[in-house]
């Protein structure tokens, strides 16, 4: 969901999460990591952030300052704003998923040392909450439509052309 103020700053809030998205890494944000983000990640010294408007916006539409993980519906769809890994790893004893071989054969040996080591592994597509923090991978079912005038990323671009 576009919210005029958040626009300006290159964000939106995801209304299923219930968190904000930065629309240009791809990551969700709660309450108290928007600031902290606009300043460190990407280094955004030329605005001057309004901290009243900003807790207004972010009370008004009832930003959370996290997900928990298990509210994802089973089968979820991906989540339109977050950083979609088209071929992430799932371990087929315990479905935990990673995104690199490496990373799920180290799983695969830490978690599960008295299974024999797969030869293959099953791609999946995943998304991460905050996918430069390594925070865990949730299967989703990607679209696979390209985008349209009704994304949230698109809708974003479209708005600061309009200005």
């Amino acid at each position: 969901m576009s919210h005029p103020y958040l626009a300006t700053f290159g964000i939106c809030f995801n209304v299923f999460l219930g968190l904000i998205i930065c629309l240009e890494c791809g990551c969700a944000l709660g309450t108290k990591s928007i600031v902290l983000h606009l300043h460190d990640v990407h280094q955004e010294e030329h605005f001057r952030i309004d901290h009243t408007k900003l807790n207004q916006v972010l009370t008004e539409l009832q930003v959370k300052e996290s997900f928990d993980l298990t509210n994802l519906p089973i089968n979820c769809p991906e989540i339109e704003g977050l950083h979609l890994s088209s071929n992430a790893y799932i371990c087929f004893t315990c479905q935990h998923i990673r995104g690199t071989l490496k990373s799920i054969q180290t799983h695969h040996l830490a978690c599960h040392p008295n299974i024999p080591m797969p030869t293959s592994w099953k791609r999946v597509a995943a998304q991460q909450l905050h996918h430069q923090n390594r925070t865990s991978y949730f299967q989703v079912i990607p679209r696979n439509l390209p985008s349209n005038e009704n994304d949230i990323a698109t809708q974003f671009f479209i708005s600061l052309n309009q200005n």
